[in-house]
């Protein structure tokens, strides 16, 4: 049999892919990382709960995290519209501890340059079909060849390229579209009914018809997501900018935020659907976080569980070979 080109491919560098690929090259695999995108790549879902530091230091990237200097925040601010008071909820009241508001371009290359460091090779390319090459799985490229692998773990976002390929990618009927800006100038409002309040929190704020989410980052901008029925963004008569911000302005718990604020660098639309695969492994092939299943963003339980669904991966994938 002829040697294959890597023990195991990892299709997809986000942190499910990354965090796989670090746990199977200390392993002592050889891993082989396909991604197209040019990092730093900009994403949103920058909020990361406490826990994520347990697997951070699984990874051993903890300290490049800590030292990168991310905001760090003690919980939510929750709101249900109207007249109703804002409440706080604080991760860890007892002990603590704080979760991260990164931004994901720089949190993601951190990942991705501890699979690295730990010895995983990374190549541009973007998966194009899934096959055989005997025993061995094989991936055909688009830039063109195709490369062969013991085993491949699918971690190529929402758009489960590995899952689709097999006929195994189901999505909720019900689209949904999250449309998110980056705002400049924002001031804390006054929210003594939710106690102590840092405007590192995150805010949800619950609507009759979506919700918003917002959190800031440390480069001062401020991210306010608005969650909607994507057929009300397919309106013709509506222009999602339009849409956004006369939603996010009239909103109770966020809007008096954006007062003296201006939007940065425009709008951006995605896909916020619920979609899974009808089961996470396969003959040869694993699936990890988003081409696993995605969750709503706005539990911001994303990045952690597409972390710990890689780490979780790589031990199955280790005993498997």
């Amino acid at each position: 049999m002829a040697r294959p080109d890597a023990d195991i491919i990892v299709v997809g560098a986000g942190p499910a892919g990354s965090a796989a690929a670090a746990r199977l090259a200390a392993f002592g695999h050889r891993v082989l990382i396909l991604e197209r995108a040019r990092f730093p790549r900009p994403r949103i879902g920058e909020s990361l709960p406490p826990k994520v530091d347990d697997l951070l230091q699984v990874l051993g990237a903890a300290e490049a995290v800590a030292a990168a200097g991310f905001a760090r925040m003690r919980g939510t601010v929750v709101a249900r519209g109207g007249d109703e008071a804002p409440l706080f909820h604080p991760f860890d009241p007892a002990g603590g501890r704080r979760g991260y508001q990164v931004e994901r371009g720089r949190f993601d290359s951190l990942l991705l340059e501890r699979a690295r460091a730990l010895g995983a090779e990374v190549r541009a390319a973007a998966a194009a079909e899934l096959g055989w090459a005997g025993p061995l799985r094989q991936v055909s490229l688009r830039e063109g060849g195709a490369l062969t692998a013991r085993f491949v773990v699918d971690a190529s976002g929402a758009a489960g390229w590995g899952a689709r390929a097999l006929g195994l990618r189901s999505k909720e009927p019900v689209r949904t579209v999250a449309l998110a800006g980056y705002w400049a100038g924002c001031r804390l409002p006054e929210l003594r009914s939710a106690g102590v309040v840092e405007a590192t929190a995150t805010f949800f704020e619950m609507l009759p018809d979506g919700w918003i989410w917002s959190v800031l980052r440390q480069d001062g901008l401020r991210n306010v997501t608005l969650g909607l029925d994507a057929g009300r963004v397919k309106d013709p008569e509506v222009l999602p900018l339009e849409l956004y911000l006369d939603t996010v302005r009239a909103s109770a718990l966020v809007g008096p935020m954006l007062g003296p604020a201006r939007l940065e660098g425009g709008l951006s639309a995605h896909d916020a659907t619920w979609t899974r695969a009808e089961r996470f492994v396969a003959d040869g092939i694993l699936f990890a976080g988003d081409a696993a299943a995605t969750i709503d963003p706005l539990t911001s339980q994303g990045v952690f569980k597409a972390m710990r669904s890689g780490i979780v991966a790589a031990s199955v994938v280790n005993t498997v070979l």
